[in-house]
Order: C-alpha cells, then sequence, then structure tokens
C-alpha cells in the first residue's frame, strides 16, 4: 500500500525521472570512486526503482551489480535485502523457480544473521510468490 502511495505521489509530481536522474549521478560517482558500499547501495536502489517503472531487465541488472558489490565486502544484510528484490522482479516475469531460488537464498543468509525483520520481509515475498504460482493454475 505503501509503495503504491509514493508510485502515485512520484506521477502526480512526475519525479520519477528527476529521482532516476539523481540515483544515476550518484552511481556515477560511486563507480568513478570504485567505492563498493555506494555501488552496491545505488545500484540496488535504481534497480527498485526501474522494478516499479516495470524496466524488469534493467532492474535485474542493476541487482546483479548491486550483489556483486555486496559480496566483494562480505556484506550480508546488503545481499539479502537486493536478493529479496531481484526475486520480486523474477516474480514479475513469472520466473517462478528463479524467484523461489533467489528467495531462499535472501532467507538462508537471514539465518545466519538472525535477522527477524528481514526474515519477515522475506517471508511476504514468498507469500507473493504462492499467490501469483496459484494464480496460474
Amino acid at each position: 500500500a505503501l509503495t503504491l502511495l509514493v508510485e502515485g505521489y512520484l506521477d502526480y509530481q512526475g519525479l520519477w525521472n528527476d529521482l532516476e536522474t539523481a540515483f544515476t549521478n550518484a552511481l556515477d560517482l560511486a563507480r568513478s570512486l570504485n567505492n563498493d558500499l555506494y555501488i552496491a547501495r545505488f545500484s540496488s536502489t535504481l534497480a527498485w526503482l526501474n522494478d516499479q517503472r516495470g524496466q524488469y531487465e534493467t532492474a535485474l541488472a542493476l541487482t546483479d551489480e548491486s550483489l556483486r558489490h555486496y559480496e566483494a565486502i562480505q556484506n550480508d544484510e546488503g545481499r539479502a535485502l537486493t536478493l529479496q528484490r531481484q526475486s520480486g522482479v523474477y516474480r514479475k516475469l513469472r520466473n517462478f523457480q528463479k524467484a523461489r531460488e533467489v528467495c531462499d537464498e535472501a532467507m538462508d543468509i537471514c539465518a545466519r544473521m538472525n535477522d527477524k525483520d528481514l526474515e519477515a520481509l522475506i517471508f511476504t515475498d514468498y507469500g507473493k510468490l504462492a499467490r501469483d504460482i496459484s494464480g496460474e493454475r
């Protein structure tokens, strides 16, 4: 519901492009500085933005970039959040098997970290995945 509210506001204000420009510039700067943490964060955020706009292939490429950089700095929380985001993109592409695999990987990381809040977020994705799979039948 909150996502729909944010989307509606951005549509109304015409700010999607401004938001994309700001995060693209931030990502370009992070890349020029070779800063793994900020490359990972900004590419993951841009992945979310592209996902919201229905640009799923771009979103997947950005989540892949984010994951590479989170892995380079061994940031498990960032990896789990980005995998959760990536799972949603695969689900929207109707690639349910890949969505499940990615969700499982995110859940494994959460279990090792004992992060119950992040686990709850990923369980929400499992629920959306089950809903969409059952809608296919």
